[in-house]
């Protein structure tokens, strides 16, 4: 039976099976190169420029390789028809042939040496010659994790299409530096030159968040829809937009989920969050703009702003959720916080507070009457979600048992509460199964922990 090989191409991308007939014909076809991956027959997934692997695991394909490689030096099998006035000719003697090569050689190697210290003097390449020994990820993650964010943004700049190139290499490769290429992306604008927005965004992000979460992509966001926030902040109308989406995130429930090959920001929804928030900073900060997006400037406008500001607290707050991981956010400013009338400063001021009265405090600043039927499940599921944080916080110094009238109410407004929100697409059945274990177990908050952990070991239930 002929062996049969796979070509990887990037992570998702595969060639084959072929036998090595069709393997060679596909590689002077140049359907793959050296920089893709091969495996066959049990063997180990090996990149084809690896020729000490090659030799190793696969020496019928380096003959393959190496046959391509001097294939162009050797000599012809057809002999070139003889012209009669040929003979008559003089002849260069074979040991000048041969002397004329090497002088040959030589000029090509001084000239190649030459070319390699001109662009060296001359920094065309960042000052060196890039290689895979200058892209370690151990140097760009102590950069990073030293926060000496100017010199790592550098580097990424400089080196992007290697990094992007030796990530798509491998699995290990792509787990490796994916980290430190969505956290360059978020630190810019968003993207990457060269890789795929798909891999920025990750698989675990389903509908909850836009696809192109990029800088330019917000910037035209909010200039299309300067003008049309103020039904939205008095929870008359039920929103539709994009952006409005966004806002009504719940960044605890971004903070509760682990998020694998993120650094900063610790998330993809971060992420998005950092270039919204950035946007409209930016926009609103240009001069002599229209409010209609007919002009790429400012918002203008003197209730614009102000919505803007509103706007511009929620992600404040939102992103300071998100980064302060051992941490609740105190109440802001309380005049910006509770006392604004809109909607969307009362929605945070509920998520925010830190304790029951605090809620109760938010509803002497918001007119909840008249409120769209929309708005009054987000304000119920936000009230229900934050007691439930300050009832697992109160109970873990308190011997880890939750108050029986708090687990009763909570009880009562899990029955009300969808398992995923309509407009954020965001699942909450393991909190609402940790309610129900919290009930079965008769308020034992480790008891309940341990058992919706076994169905949920990335969600995290007691901070």
């Amino acid at each position: 039976m002929a062996r049969l090989y796979l070509i990887r191409r990037t992570l998702e991308t595969f060639l084959g099976p072929m036998t090595i007939e069709e393997l060679h014909d596909s590689y002077k076809r140049m359907a793959f190169g050296l920089q893709d991956e091969i495996a066959g027959h049990c063997a180990p997934w090996v990149v084809l420029s690896n020729m000490d692997s090659l030799k190793e695991h696969y020496p019928e394909i380096l003959k393959i390789i190496q046959d391509d490689y001097f294939g162009g030096w050797a000599i012809s099998e057809h002999t070139a028809k003889k012209i009669p006035t040929e003979e008559k000719t003089n002849r260069v003697p074979a040991q000048r042939n041969g002397l004329g090569l090497a002088f040959m050689f030589l000029a090509i190697a001084l000239s190649a040496a030459a070319l390699a210290l001109y662009l060296v003097k001359n920094t065309k390449l960042s000052g060196k010659l890039t290689g895979d020994a200058d892209l370690n990820v151990d140097r760009v993650s102590t950069m990073f994790q030293q926060g000496q964010y100017e010199t790592f943004s550098g580097f990424m700049k400089d080196h992007s299409a290697d990094v992007v190139t030796k990530a798509m290499r491998s699995k290990r490769e792509f787990d490796d530096w994916i980290p430190y290429l969505r956290a360059y992306a978020f630190l810019t604008g968003g993207e990457v030159e060269g890789l795929s927005p798909k891999y920025l965004r990750g698989v675990s992000v389903g509908e909850q968040a836009p696809i192109d979460c990029t800088l330019g992509s917000w910037k035209k966001r909010w200039q299309q829809n300067a003008g049309t926030w103020a039904p939205f902040f008095s929870g008359k109308k039920s929103p539709s937009a994009q952006w409005s989406r966004l806002i009504a995130w719940d960044p605890y429930w971004i903070r509760h989920r682990v998020h694998y090959g993120w650094v900063k920001p610790g998330s993809y929804y971060e992420g998005c969050l950092m270039m919204a928030n950035k946007a409209l900073s930016e926009v609103s900060s240009s001069n002599g703009g229209s409010t209609n997006g007919t002009n790429s400037g400012s918002l203008g406008g003197s209730s614009v702003q102000a919505e803007q500001k509103i706007l511009q607290n929620r992600f404040d707050w939102m992103l300071d959720v998100l980064s302060s991981r051992n941490r609740r956010p105190a109440l802001t400013n309380d005049a910006i916080a509770t006392k604004s009338g809109d909607l969307l400063t009362f929605l945070t001021c509920v998520e925010e507070s830190s304790s029951f009265d605090l809620i109760k405090q938010c509803y002497g600043h918001y007119n909840m009457s008249g409120l769209d039927p929309f708005w009054s499940a987000v304000i119920d599921r936000a009230i229900l979600l934050n007691v439930l944080r300050i009832a697992v916080r109160i109970a873990s110094g308190n011997g880890g048992k939750i108050d029986p009238a708090v687990l009763g109410e909570m009880t009562n407004g899990m029955a009300k509460m969808s398992r995923i929100d309509q407009f954020t697409r965001f699942d909450y059945t393991p909190e609402l199964k940790f309610l129900r274990a919290l009930s079965s177990s008769n308020g034992e908050m480790q008891k309940a922990i341990d058992i919706v952990k076994q169905e949920f070991p990335d969600v995290v239930f007691d901070n």
